[in-house]
């Protein structure tokens, strides 16, 4: 992992807080590479002050209410169970971390029940290299008993051809 500069994994898991539906790293598995550096430090203790909304009932704009309560980022992974890959806000920038792919975490039994997120941070230089991860990563959550969101196997679709 060392060589693919792979700075930072931790999993975002749905909580309910103030009667809202969040995802919150705080408290969830994490992973540091053996690079440690004070920006890594920082970055995780800066992920446990926010969580992201995934309360469908009850939508709020970013900002309003509590400042640490985001939108985007992992939530988009839940919401959608699709895997995501993107660039970091610039305002986490400082931390020299700058792309992350957000997996999306489920049961095998339930492929449509999302139990959390999984996000991979890399630097910017490294971002490319975090795709050849993936496999080694699905691996391991399967070691877990675990699996990511399949739900596009699950969906029905239509197809439609215009004349």
């Amino acid at each position: 992992m060392k060589d693919l500069k792979i700075i930072h994994l931790q999993f975002w898991a749905p909580v309910t807080i103030n009667e809202r539906r969040l995802l919150s790293t705080s408290g969830q598995p994490f992973f540091i590479n053996g690079l440690t550096t004070m920006e890594m430090v920082k970055y995780r203790l800066d992920s446990e002050k926010h969580q992201y909304d995934i309360d469908v009932n009850k939508p709020e704009i970013e900002g309003e209410g509590d400042p640490n309560i985001r939108s985007g980022g992992p939530a988009i992974t839940f919401l959608k169970r699709f895997p995501n890959a993107d660039h970091l806000p610039e305002s986490e920038s400082c931390f020299r971390l700058n792309f992350c792919i957000m997996l999306p975490i489920c049961l095998p039994s339930d492929q449509s029940d999302c139990i959390g997120v999984l996000g991979l941070t890399f630097q910017h230089e490294s971002y490319r290299m975090g795709w050849y991860l993936v496999p080694d990563v699905l691996k391991a959550i399967e070691v877990a008993g675990l699996d990511i969101c399949k739900v596009q196997q699950h969906m029905p679709y239509e197809v439609r051809f215009s004349n």
